[in-house]
């Protein structure tokens, strides 16, 4: 790949990561890039390992949808408009 392609990818990535709530990102951002285990993460959010588990399943899920719409705006060479970032409902905070 070259630097295009590579730096087209990159401004998908960040567009999708950008569309998340900010829980999703922390939750993701705990194990992806702090290299957190899920009880260590949990700990960090201060809820439970199965709720931390949820958390993370749900964000995971939420950044697969978000890269997929940037992948599709950017093949019908349109970009797409910055989402607003995500809603977190009482029911999904792990506190």
């Amino acid at each position: 790949r070259d630097l295009a392609d590579r730096t087209a990818e990159r401004g998908l990535v960040v567009g999708a990561w950008q569309s998340l709530g900010e829980t999703d990102r922390e939750v993701l951002a705990l194990v992806g890039w702090e290299g957190l285990d899920i009880p260590s993460a949990a700990r960090v959010m201060q809820c439970s390992v199965p709720a931390f588990t949820a958390r993370l399943y749900r964000a995971k899920r939420r950044l697969r949808a978000a890269l997929d719409r940037q992948d599709k705006a950017a093949a019908e060479d349109g970009p797409e408009p910055p989402a607003a970032p995500a809603r977190v409902g009482l029911e999904e905070r792990c506190v």
